[in-house]
């Protein structure tokens, strides 16, 4: 009977987490998910001695906003971090962001993936998160 309770409290205390999370706009989510992405790839380029990047945003219909706004966000937040973006670097960075609508508010998607020089996948990042209109 404890281990029920104690499941159905950290269900709760999770709902509770998302019921927060979920009052920032989606312009906010996606700026706070830009910046922990790009601290994780500028990590992993370090530690390949690498400082080029390719970014690549794949177009979405139902998030092409959120695709644009997610690119602009990765490029600033890369380049605060001494990342050059050029479009013949070796390694890549692959956005994509997918958004379904839901009455008032929009499920999101993220996910991006780090790839090297002969096209073989680094890392895969992904956030999911519903955000407030």
């Amino acid at each position: 009977m404890k281990v029920t309770t104690m499941l159905l409290c950290g269900l709760l205390f999770s709902c509770g987490q998302e019921c927060l999370r979920a009052a920032e706009t989606l312009d906010e989510q996606l700026d706070t998910i830009s910046a922990r992405f790009a601290n994780r790839v500028a990590g992993l380029l370090d530690s390949r001695d690498a400082s080029v990047l390719r970014l690549k945003a794949l177009e979405n219909e139902n998030a092409a906003d959120a695709g644009k706004k997610l690119s602009d966000s990765l490029t600033r937040e890369l380049k605060q971090r001494k990342i050059r973006l050029e479009s013949d670097a070796q390694h890549h960075l692959t956005s994509e962001t997918r958004v379904v609508r839901d009455g008032e508010r929009s499920l999101v998607s993220v996910k991006c993936v780090l790839t090297g020089a002969r096209g073989t996948e680094i890392a895969v990042f992904r956030e999911r998160f519903v955000a407030a209109e």
